[in-house]
């Protein structure tokens, strides 16, 4: 999307003064500039708050501040428009093969990736039924809370979030406070448990719309299936398309969204320990999504491999850690983590030296994004 970046002079033009930066807003959106505005510069913990009020919204690092024209002024739903996503090429470090990898993580610095096709019908159904605030669930590294918390403050929503594990601090959840969001840590247990709280969480916060974790509901599937909207033009050998899998929802969304089933076969690569059940509930979700989604027939082939998982979520083994560090010297700059992206493209490069008929030419990555992938 189109991105208007602040210089360091603009900036300091509205450091600390909200008058200032209201009337730069409103003549940025009068010239229509661009869909969307950035401003990377060193901004004041102290300051935080003018921008706060004012809709914009902070990324992963403090310094990282966006805001939408328009969003500012609370329009809610004022949709962006994005382009087809882009495809670039990965040197992988053990196969020392080249594939292509669609771009999602670039359509937005903020709802990157998959996260705001899962959250657009949600969104949606939220204001059609008259509830104001977001609630949801994740881990303490989780793109989905990120994403929510920010699509909150960019749309003057109230967020709240139920944290697996232990109370922590790292720059995602930073983030996420520091865009509105309510962070309650539940034990482990007590998160397992967290579909037995439903009635008492619908009772407690009736004005609330509740999304599952990473957007797995029938609405976040239907958002998922639109993503093959903002795809490229694909070269005919390009079969192959594989993605990280959390949830499993955006797999279930691709997998219902394919219009030409006999064409390609869909890989999800789990990236939780003990993945089995995967492939269980991503057809459990077609079902979920039945009365969403008009359901293909025949669907396209899939499946989901459980075995690179780098020693469960958010955790790196040894040898994960070494392909990371391969990865990163072949391809510097390109935004790769060890939660989600890191095990997709580690997936890909040992299947490729595992089977000698797989031709990296059929093979396609579709990048989810990630939020410690710039951090």
């Amino acid at each position: 999307m189109n991105v208007y970046t602040l210089s360091a002079e603009q900036v300091g033009a509205i450091q600390g003064n909200p008058v200032a930066l209201k009337k730069m807003l409103d003549q940025l959106q009068n010239q229509q500039v661009s869909e969307f505005w950035e401003l990377r510069a060193s901004i004041a913990e102290t300051n935080w708050p003018i921008y706060r009020d004012q809709g914009f919204a902070r990324g992963v690092l403090p310094h990282q501040v966006y805001a939408w024209p328009g969003l500012y002024q609370r329009s809610p739903f004022v949709l962006p428009r994005f382009e087809p996503v882009a495809i670039d090429a990965v040197l992988l470090p053990g196969s020392k093969k080249r594939i292509d990898t669609l771009r999602f993580d670039a359509l937005h610095p903020l709802l990157m990736g998959n996260k705001w096709f899962k959250l657009l019908y949600n969104l949606q159904q939220m204001k059609v039924q008259g509830y104001r605030r977001l609630l949801t669930f994740g881990g303490a590294y989780s793109n989905h809370l990120f994403a929510t918390a920010a699509a909150g403050q960019l749309l003057g929503i109230n967020t709240q979030a139920i944290v697996r594990g232990e109370p922590v601090n790292n720059p995602v959840l930073d983030a996420a406070q520091a865009n509105g969001m309510t962070l309650a840590f539940w034990s482990r247990s007590a998160y397992r448990e967290k579909h037995d709280a439903l009635v008492d969480l619908r009772q407690r916060f009736p004005d609330a719309w509740i999304i599952p974790e990473g957007g797995g509901n029938s609405e976040g599937i239907k958002g998922a299936k639109e993503m093959w909207s903002f795809f490229p033009a694909l070269k005919p050998a390009q079969r192959n398309l594989f993605t990280a899998c959390g949830t499993g929802s955006t797999l279930a969304g691709l997998i219902l969204g394919c219009k030409r089933p006999e064409h390609y076969t869909l890989h999800g690569v789990a990236v939780l320990k003990g993945g089995d059940f995967l492939a269980r509930d991503i057809s459990q979700q077609f079902s979920l999504a039945h009365g969403a989604v008009q359901f293909p027939s025949p669907l396209p082939s899939w499946r989901v491999h459980t075995q690179f998982h780098g020693g469960g979520y958010a955790r790196c083994k040894a040898e994960l850690r070494d392909f990371l560090s391969a990865f990163r010297a072949l391809n510097p700059g390109f935004p790769v983590e060890h939660v989600y992206t890191g095990k997709l493209f580690w997936a890909m490069d040992q299947l490729l030296l595992a089977d000698p008929l797989l031709r990296p030419e059929s093979m396609l990555a579709l990048h989810t994004g990630g939020v410690y992938a710039n951090s």
